[in-house]
């Protein structure tokens, strides 16, 4: 394996008992596919070479190149791959793409894969373990690193990155992960380094379809208040981000756009029952970053904060009253 430097659930017995009795997970792995052509088929050689990996569910989302084709050469040659499409071979982005293929598993372990990202090998050897030494837990995450496709990509990506693994940078316990990831100190969950049990992913709690970026971002605070999520100790790579000229997360306008929807859903969704109030605060600061008031030249940073966060509660009572009604932070 590479390494770099609260509702409860019941379980199915069987997904226990496979990893008790050191039986290979069943996983289902989920496979947004749109203009991919060029990476589709090492992400899904990748997959199919896990051990674990019972299927690669590919979602073929009416991409404009050739990713249609390859999805169905593999599918017709391989029984592990399955191949869908949305009604009509409509697009759909990728949440509505990942939501179709939860509907459609048969393992009971969930992983999902970009299809321009790579699995490394081993990838699911320390998920199993996590699983088996903790049976209450609903999900394992790990951390990401980088693969590059385009040198020219690759000079502005390290330009804007802090580092070229994504993950948190310290290990979080399970009860204090949705505070970590709402804090967004110690870095962020990327849904490639995530397994889960099949169990918690039902109609109720799919992937946002309306954000058409940072859906995995709100899928992750949504998850993370909501079950039980552990990583390893020592940080782990399980998987390798693409990095290219087509990566949306390019379009810096609108990732941060999409970053302030997530942010203003987690307001209106009362935190996800975070109950610390600084780090609602914290979240609130961060949503009116891009304010008017905090575009006012010339003012102290501090004082334009304060004075956003100041008529932001102002004109919204019944946010202010929710944070009067929260744990003050430790």
């Amino acid at each position: 394996m590479y390494r770099s430097g609260n509702a409860p659930v019941l379980v199915e017995n069987r997904s226990l008992s496979l990893l008790m009795d050191n039986q290979p997970m069943r996983v289902s792995v989920i496979m947004p596919v749109y203009n991919a052509e060029k990476y589709l088929a090492q992400a899904i050689d990748s997959a199919l070479v896990q051990e674990e990996v019972m299927e690669v569910i590919l979602i073929e989302d009416n991409s404009p190149d050739g990713a249609l084709k390859i999805c169905a050469d593999y599918a017709a040659r391989n029984e592990r791959v399955k191949l869908l499409r949305h009604p009509n071979g409509e697009n759909r982005g990728a949440g509505a793409s990942r939501n179709l293929g939860i509907r459609h598993v048969k393992g009971d372990f969930i992983a999902f894969l970009d299809a321009d990202d790579q699995f490394v090998p081993d990838r699911f050897k320390t998920a199993k373990a996590i699983f088996a030494a903790h049976p209450e837990a609903h999900g394992v995450y790990g951390q990401i690193g980088t693969i590059y496709y385009d040198q020219q990509f690759k000079e502005f990506h390290i330009k804007r990155v802090k580092s070229e693994i994504t993950g948190l940078r310290q290990y979080v316990a399970p009860g204090e992960l949705l505070k970590a990831l709402l804090r967004g100190i110690y870095g962020h969950i990327s849904v490639d380094s995530l397994v889960v049990k099949r169990d918690i992913l039902t109609e109720r709690f799919l992937f946002d379809e309306t954000l058409l970026q940072a859906q995995d971002t709100d899928f992750m605070y949504r998850l993370a208040g909501t079950y039980k999520l552990y990583s390893s100790k020592e940080p782990e790579v399980v998987a390798l981000r693409g990095v290219h000229g087509g990566n949306r997360v390019f379009n810096l306008h609108e990732a941060a756009v999409y970053r302030q929807r997530v942010l203003k859903k987690c307001i209106n969704n009362n935190f996800y029952d975070c109950n610390d109030r600084e780090v609602a605060i914290a979240v609130i600061k961060r949503y009116l970053e891009k304010t008017v008031i905090n575009r006012i030249p010339f003012l102290p940073v501090k004082l334009k904060r304060k004075m956003a966060f100041f008529m932001y509660t102002l004109a919204h009572p019944g946010i202010a009253l929710n944070l009067m009604r929260l744990t003050p932070g430790t």
